[in-house]
């Protein structure tokens, strides 16, 4: 079934995807439009829109094809996956909106209130502390109200748009900041990812939505600031931060260094006793190799 889109932006054409539907989890953040948007217009698309910590639950029952899920969860799962390099949410530095907000010093940081939205950022915020101040913190799960927190790990655009007051929260740590000025290394959030496919039939169609997936964010990088703009009045951000936000912080573009730091994160993870076991990274191939091993 051929795809169709408005947007006017001359790249290379599209490829097609099979008649059946193809499922895709996605989350619905400011930051990850740079990778989604324009997907809604594509026929034989159907995207179902999660948090990033319940997608990978999707792909484990089931009930979507590839979603773009917390980059801890290959590791956490159980399901047998392989990661497609088609995009990624990620970092070189700063990030704006993974971030931990404290009364106290952060040296003096026993207890921290954890986002639920996202498995990657919870592990990160352990290794950040745990390396800064020699033992990590107790996380506990959930946000209470703002009085009840010594500190507060937010993510998303809840920082930007609900943080809470510095003055109660006058100590703050960037974590994509602070995982560079550790390791000197990218850091990527969230991944698409898939089952991994037991036939060259199922590999051909994977391999196929890869394509499509990487041809909306090559496309979608060509005109990331009026996307910006559109997008900032969209999810109620101020103008000039989702302008630095998607073009000057975020990263998008699966590459070496993205991978130098995915490996690196998992292992630091494994290491520290954050991961039950660390497996190799398994990237879906051009080609569909001997035995369907699509490793």
């Amino acid at each position: 079934m051929a795809l169709a889109s408005a947007d006017p932006v001359a790249v290379p054409s599209a490829p097609h995807v099979a008649a059946a539907v193809t499922r895709l989890g996605v989350v619905r953040y400011l930051n990850t439009r740079p990778l989604i948007a324009g997907l809604e217009r594509l026929q034989g698309l159907c995207m179902r829109g999660e948090v990033p910590a319940d997608l990978i639950g999707t792909l484990e029952r089931g009930e979507t094809d590839a979603a773009l899920c917390s980059s801890i969860d290959f590791q956490h799962s159980d399901a047998d996956l392989v990661i497609l390099p088609a995009g990624l949410l990620g970092c070189d530095g700063p990030t704006m909106t993974v971030k931990i907000f404290s009364r106290v010093p952060l040296d003096r940081l026993d207890r921290l209130h954890a986002d639920a939205d996202s498995h990657t950022s919870r592990v990160l915020a352990q290794l950040v502390l745990g390396h800064r101040n020699g033992r990590m913190p107790t996380l506990v799960d959930g946000l209470p109200v703002a009085r009840e927190a010594e500190a507060m790990l937010l993510i998303g655009d809840k920082v930007v748009l609900h943080a809470p007051d510095a003055r109660e929260f006058p100590h703050t740590l960037d974590l994509g900041q602070a995982w560079k000025e550790w390791t000197g290394l990218p850091f990527t959030f969230a991944c698409w990812m898939a089952p991994r496919p037991r036939d060259a039939a199922a590999h051909a169609r994977l391999r196929t939505l890869a394509q499509l997936l990487d041809h909306q964010r090559r496309r979608n990088a060509m005109r990331r600031e009026p996307l910006a703009a559109i997008e900032a009045r969209a999810h109620g951000w101020p103008a000039p931060d989702a302008h630095r936000y998607l073009n000057e912080l975020l990263r998008f573009e699966w590459n070496d260094r993205q991978r130098e730091g995915l490996e690196s994160f998992w292992k630091r993870a494994f290491d520290a006793g954050l991961l039950a076991r660390h497996r190799s990274l398994a990237l879906l191939e051009s080609a569909c190799l001997p035995a369907h091993a699509c490793a």
